[in-house]
């Protein structure tokens, strides 16, 4: 089944496009005991942004793969250019929802932790469409 851009967007929105999760799996490496250590809303944006950060990793790590996976293609040069057009367009809307969420709380504290929350979970989401297109 193809989508177009629209489609996708409605679907990822809906959630239909997650992976499952499994309740017991760790955010990131160390996160939980990051967390089990924060005392303030500081220091969970502090485990938050870390979290952020290795997923972040992971994403660039996913993309290289995918696009690595692209010399298997009938057409490289598409594949490769449509993947980069799909990653612009993927990171603009991971910063639309962002930013939406900060606007959700005002500037409060909890804006902070609702947009990182935000973008650790559309980039685990990412990761594993990346996974996908690159046949892991």
């Amino acid at each position: 089944m193809k989508f177009n851009a629209m489609t996708f967007l409605v679907l990822l929105g809906a959630g239909l496009l997650l992976p499952c999760v499994a309740p017991a799996e760790e955010l990131a490496p160390g996160y939980e005991t990051c967390m089990r250590r924060a005392h303030a809303v500081d220091e969970e944006v502090d485990c938050l942004a870390m979290a952020e950060a290795w997923w972040d990793k992971q994403e660039s790590a996913a993309l290289a793969r995918a696009e690595k996976s692209c010399a298997m293609s009938v057409a490289p040069n598409e594949c490769r250019a449509s993947l980069k057009d799909a990653q612009r367009r993927w990171t603009s809307y991971r910063d639309a929802m962002s930013q939406a969420f900060q606007d959700r709380y005002a500037g409060a504290s909890q804006s902070t932790v609702e947009a990182i929350r935000s973008q650790i979970s559309m980039s685990r989401t990412r990761v594993a469409l990346l996974k996908s297109f690159a046949g892991e």
